[in-house]
């Protein structure tokens, strides 16, 4: 899915984004911006669309029932122009939820990890 994800972006796929995103799902980016999903949707857009994906690192899922956990890191490579966090790994949290149908992104919050 998440591999799914960061090649969604270049490609602003709001098809896909529509999808997996739930409507009251909250990112919390590296600067502390709180974003919903129309906001991420507008933030994306300034990314090329021949920026490469970003490259997921570390993940790890802990599931609970209809609710997952998941933490890992992923790097944000430097061609993403528009984006505040170029050329940086970010380590993240993010909630997935089930109801009743596919899984969708809840919750996502993301942080710079130090050199």
């Amino acid at each position: 899915m998440y591999a799914e994800w960061f090649t969604a972006i270049p490609r602003h796929d709001d098809e896909f984004f529509g999808r997996i995103l739930a409507d009251d799902w909250v990112y919390t980016n590296i600067a502390g911006e709180v974003r919903g999903k129309l906001e991420y949707l507008d933030y994306i857009k300034q990314v090329p669309h021949d920026a490469p994906a970003n490259e997921l690192g570390a993940f790890e899922v802990r599931l609970f029932g209809d609710i997952a956990i998941v933490h890992g890191d992923y790097a944000v490579t430097s061609a993403a122009a528009g984006a505040r966090d170029l050329g940086s790994r970010t380590r993240f949290t993010a909630v997935w939820i089930r109801r009743g149908g596919p899984w969708q992104a809840l919750t996502h919050h993301g942080s710079t990890i130090a050199e």
